[in-house]
């Protein structure tokens, strides 16, 4: 029974100092932590270092985001955000995008909308899927006879906390269907945007 309790509260203790917090501020700094209190105003936070251990804190007004029980080995897996709006996945009317991140802040993205798919490169502004982002994108608009026009360019895409994201961008028209555009003059450059909600799993 002792040698089941010494256990329990060696494991206990095991997973605490291993599971730590991620605190990044608006200037883009990384505070690895354990986060000992926290309101309105302020979050209070301990770092330790060997045997060490230092108590701060932050104003919350200076906080982008916290990650909590963040661990640094999860920088070897790859958190993924699913993105669902208006002219998303490729342009469609309705569409989806899937993002996984291959690094901290390289990522890739497929997507597939009503009539319309994609995909592209992510640059993520900071080391967390929720930030903003710039992409390069491909959208491919309709199939066979519905098939309209393909673009390809940069974007920026706007992700808030809370779910929210919109993007606008340019592409460059890579090909049209002859039959959809006759007699229209279709500049080489053409705005692309869409709307909608995101969620991310890390």
């Amino acid at each position: 029974m002792r040698k089941t309790i010494i256990l329990s509260i060696f494991l206990f203790t095991s997973l605490l100092s291993f599971s730590q917090d991620l605190i990044v501020t608006k200037n883009d700094k990384l505070i690895y932590c354990k986060i000992t209190k926290e309101d309105s105003i302020t979050v209070h936070f301990r770092m330790s270092s060997d045997d060490l251990y230092l108590d701060s804190q932050i104003k919350q007004s200076e906080v982008e985001n916290i990650c909590y029980n963040y661990k640094k080995m999860d920088a070897e897996y790859s958190p993924t955000a699913m993105t669902i709006g208006v002219l998303e996945g490729g342009g469609g009317l309705i569409g989806a995008n899937f993002e996984l991140l291959m690094t901290k802040n390289i990522g890739i993205q497929i997507g597939v909308g009503v009539l319309s798919y994609g995909g592209g490169l992510t640059f993520h502004i900071r080391p967390d899927i929720r930030s903003p982002y710039f992409a390069f994108e491909y959208w491919h608009q309709g199939f066979q006879d519905s098939f309209t026009q393909s673009l390809m360019g940069p974007s920026y895409v706007w992700r808030t906390k809370g779910g929210f994201t919109a993007q606008i961008g340019l592409g460059m028209l890579i090909e049209r269907n002859p039959d959809w555009t006759a007699g229209q003059n279709y500049p080489p450059l053409m705005l692309t945007y869409a709307i909608g909600f995101y969620v991310a799993n890390k």
